[in-house]
């Protein structure tokens, strides 16, 4: 198989090397579509603090599930699935006390100790693979990951129906979290950025309202209504 791995900073190397193996808990998935994250730039450009060369990058992706495991019941040859990229060991401290965001042995695929989709195969545990329906496209599939940090920073706001939602900045993330709020019932939707060709972006998308704040004053404007 191909796969394309950052060597050393800002160069990425194509590689041919064998399809991995897998163990029996693994499940080994091909690769359909794979997003480039800002983090992928930062380990790009050497500026992230956790993702260190040589790796295979990349950890929003869909694919089809090619070869499962001996002790892999639940999922299928053939499959459309997405992943969740953070592997956590389940013996810490810190997942036994349920914040398995903070594992003290913490991979994430594609960013830290653990290579990504990045190429035409990966290898991911069996309790990171997600399952999706088959109405999905593979570029959709590829999104879930950044869409469900989306969801997560609405929860986390606890907004509530009726609402009047202020993001600050038009970036991937920001689109995302501008669309759930909007799903999720704001009255009013007001994003800011400083790039005018993102704010276009988030007008399509549905913001009610988008601020240039490199030209006008946010808070001003948001005391004004």
């Amino acid at each position: 198989m191909v796969q394309a791995k950052l060597v050393s900073t800002e160069k990425i190397k194509l590689e041919k090397v064998k399809v991995p193996s897998i163990t029996s808990d693994d499940v080994l998935i091909e690769v359909k579509v794979c997003g480039i994250c800002g983090s992928d730039i930062h380990a790009y450009k050497g500026r992230h603090p956790f993702i260190h060369p040589p790796i295979v990058l990349g950890h929003e992706f869909s694919g089809l599930v090619s070869e499962v495991g001996s002790g892999v019941k639940a999922i299928l040859k053939e499959e459309k699935v997405t992943v969740e990229p953070n592997v956590v060991c389940g013996e810490c401290y810190n997942c036994l006390h349920g914040r398995y965001n903070i594992c003290l042995n913490l991979k994430v695929i594609g960013c830290v100790d653990h290579d990504g989709a990045f190429a035409e195969y990966v290898v991911v545990p069996k309790d990171k693979v997600i399952k999706l329906p088959q109405g999905i496209s593979w570029d959709e599939a590829a999104m879930i990951e950044p869409a469900a940090v989306a969801v997560h920073a609405v929860k986390k706001a606890e907004q509530r129906v009726g609402d009047r939602v202020i993001i600050l900045g038009a970036g991937p993330i920001g689109l995302l979290v501008m669309q759930v709020a909007k799903v999720s019932g704001a009255k009013e939707v007001i994003i800011t950025d400083l790039l005018d060709y993102r704010l276009k972006k988030a007008r399509d998308l549905g913001a009610d309202r988008t601020i240039n704040s490199g030209r006008e004053n946010l808070a001003n404007l948001v005391k004004e209504d």
